[in-house]
């Protein structure tokens, strides 16, 4: 599911509601919607109506809609259409005659007073104006045919509004007594302004939901959000969902999948492991002359860079590559193996993994390295041990350090200076190192003593990873088809 369940929830059903989808131009109005057509049509049905756009634009825009199950329910509102939509008098309702328009004009006129909304109907406003009839044709043609629960999707309120010659507040208001009230269908509508003026705020008075997208560059990065401004009928527990367009597709990023990473198997393409992050990947398959990478923390959850790094550990371990864990100094080693454990053969982690534990004086388990005594001279001399261990038994050693973990072992705090001298003198040249900097000090400058920086941060509720490179995107976790999770740029 690549749209947010509040939206199923909502769209889903046989009685009519109306949705208003606003943004600005960019912001993927036109994908979301499109999106929400292809749920639809599994269920009650879906019409794309377009004005703004030709099928061949959207198909050119969007290739997946070539499918036929897609072209049978697009249409533009050309007038060939409209005439083609019936002939006959059955098909079309009287259009009125002078005397019943006066009445209808009346009417509404009457209806006007302080304090009380205009009284308005569809056939009301297109009483007041014969030549509207083909938009009349075309509702009363979605009346008599289509069942309840059908989506008709107006892309957009202000083409139809300018094509018939009437006002957005009158239309929205047509469509919900006609469409929405009586007919039971389920109107999604795409507004192009993006602002408050009084005309916006009527029809989000008028409408049963309304989603706002929004965009803004952070540190020359795009970033999306999608909030959900008033949705009647659902009980919402995130108002905010960020997402992305890459590929031309609507996803949003589940907020869910980050606590629960360790369910979920690392996706793999021709043999290799494919985070969907090519600089994470390139480093991780070995395709990258970097031996020093700097991994900057934050308050991102651990559960997130257990994705990051897992991967990296596999592999390595997979290549006769032993591994070097300095977890956090308040874990429990054993509960880092044990979820490591999830991504691979414990039998196989144990013998190439080796975790450092700072609550403990035994090792007890093949895997740990006793890192629980008073005396850095004594925490100093077990890592070394480990190491020397290791590389009897492995073509080079992949170093997993947190700067905290790093401090806690030699008893001091440490400049990037001093840091950076360090891991060079316990390392061999083949060996790597990734350092994550987890002391959430923006003036640390280890960034500076790496072959590359990946950094994070939260945008709205969700982590993100990016690197230093110029222009890379931010990444968040996705699952693809065959439910494995991967990183997704957003675009």
């Amino acid at each position: 599911m690549n749209i947010p369940p509040e939206i199923i929830e909502f769209i889903d059903g046989n009685w009519g509601k109306s949705l208003i989808i606003k943004g600005s131009p960019g912001s993927g109005k036109t994908t979301l919607a499109l999106e929400i057509m292809g749920h639809a049509m599994k269920k009650n049905g879906a019409i794309y109506f377009s004005t703004r756009q030709g099928d061949e634009s959207l198909y050119h825009q969007f290739p997946w809609l070539r499918s036929e199950d897609y072209k049978n329910v697009i249409i533009d509102t050309s007038y060939e259409f409209l005439e083609s939509l019936g002939n006959n008098e059955e098909d079309i309702m009287h259009i009125s005659s002078e005397s019943e328009k006066i009445n209808a004009s009346r009417k509404f006129l009457g209806s006007i007073r302080d304090g009380v909304e205009p009284v308005l109907s569809l056939n009301n406003i297109m009483k007041l104006n014969v030549r509207r009839k083909e938009f009349f044709r075309l509702i009363y043609m979605l009346k008599s045919k289509y069942k309840p629960g059908l989506v008709l999707i107006i892309d957009s309120i202000e083409g139809i509004a300018q094509r018939w010659n009437i006002t957005k507040v009158e239309l929205m208001d047509a469509i919900q007594k006609d469409l929405v009230e009586n007919s039971s269908l389920n109107i999604l509508v795409i507004s192009e302004q993006n602002d408050t003026t009084n005309s916006i705020d009527v029809l989000e008075y008028l409408a049963d939901g309304v989603i706002r997208l929004e965009k803004r560059l952070i540190e020359n990065r795009m970033t999306r959000t999608l909030i959900f401004d008033k949705l009647r009928f659902v009980e919402s527990k995130n108002v905010i969902h960020n997402y992305t367009l890459a590929g031309g597709r609507f996803n949003y990023f589940d907020q869910t999948l980050y606590s629960n990473v360790f369910k979920y198997k690392i996706r793999s393409i021709n043999n290799k492991i494919s985070t969907g992050f090519q600089e994470l990947d390139s480093i991780i398959n070995d395709e990258a002359k970097i031996n020093f990478a700097v991994l900057e923390a934050g308050n991102i959850p651990k559960e997130f860079f257990l994705y990051i790094l897992a991967p990296l550990i596999m592999k390595s371990v997979e290549n006769n590559i032993g591994v070097i864990i300095s977890c956090d100094p308040n874990d429990d080693a054993n509960e880092e193996f044990s979820v490591l454990s999830n991504f691979g053969d414990p039998k196989i982690l144990s013998e190439k993994v080796r975790i450092i534990d700072f609550g403990s004086e035994l090792a007890g388990k093949k895997y740990i390295i006793p890192m629980g005594y008073d005396d850095p001279s004594i925490r100093e001399r077990e890592l070394t041990r480990a190491i020397v261990e290791l590389m009897d038994s492995s073509k080079s050693i992949l170093h997993i350090y947190r700067s905290s973990g790093i401090e806690r072992i030699y008893g001091k705090i440490m400049s990037a200076e001093d840091l950076s001298k360090l891991l060079s003198s316990i390392r061999p040249r083949r060996d790597k190192i990734i350092l994550i900097d987890d002391r959430n000090q923006p003036d640390s400058h280890f960034s500076k003593i790496g072959n590359i920086t990946f950094k994070s941060k939260y945008l709205g509720r969700i982590p993100v990873i990016y690197s230093d490179t110029p222009f890379t995107p931010f990444y968040g976790l996705q699952l693809d088809d065959e439910g494995k999770l991967f990183m997704q740029p957003i675009e």
